[in-house]
């Protein structure tokens, strides 16, 4: 028997953070090498269910997830705070109304931005290992369309 043997490979640090536009402020998500391919598996999973339920618990998830809540900085003495990404998140979707079509195109679009990870080319040839296994490199195939600025309307 034949057992092909995966490599993981150690992603940098400083990766890419899916960002976008609402109402005039720009949000930047957490970076991509924080986040877990099987978080984004179960995100997929009820994000895409027939379960209208399931798809909103997920998105609701997407944004606790992915966009910072605890990179604002609080109220200091004479100095005035700043609000965390997920606070003007909020501020922006109650002051603006935001409707629940755009907040889903906007989950829809995050999560598609994380499933973009960097991927390496699988060598042209398996490496057998001595025990007759083969190490084959894994490269993710999954492709897009490609990404729309979200904004809404004041």
């Amino acid at each position: 028997m034949t057992r092909k043997v995966f490599e993981v490979e150690e992603q940098a640090t400083g990766g890419r953070r899916p960002e976008f536009t609402l109402g005039g402020q720009d949000f930047d998500c957490i970076p991509e090498e924080d986040v877990s391919s099987l978080d984004l598996l179960d995100l997929i999973a009820g994000f895409t269910g027939d379960n209208g339920l399931a798809r909103i618990q997920a998105m609701v998830q997407i944004f606790r997830q992915f966009i910072p809540a605890d990179d604002g900085r609080p109220a200091d003495g004479d100095a005035e705070g700043t609000p965390s990404s997920m606070d003007r998140f909020h501020t922006v979707v109650r002051e603006k109304r935001v409707k629940l079509s755009l907040l889903s195109d906007i989950a829809s679009y995050v999560l598609d931005e994380y499933l973009r990870f960097p991927t390496r080319e699988a060598s042209p040839q398996s490496t057998p290992s001595s025990t007759g296994s083969e190490t084959v490199s894994s490269s993710n195939g999954a492709g897009s369309s490609a990404p729309q600025a979200v904004t809404s309307a004041a």
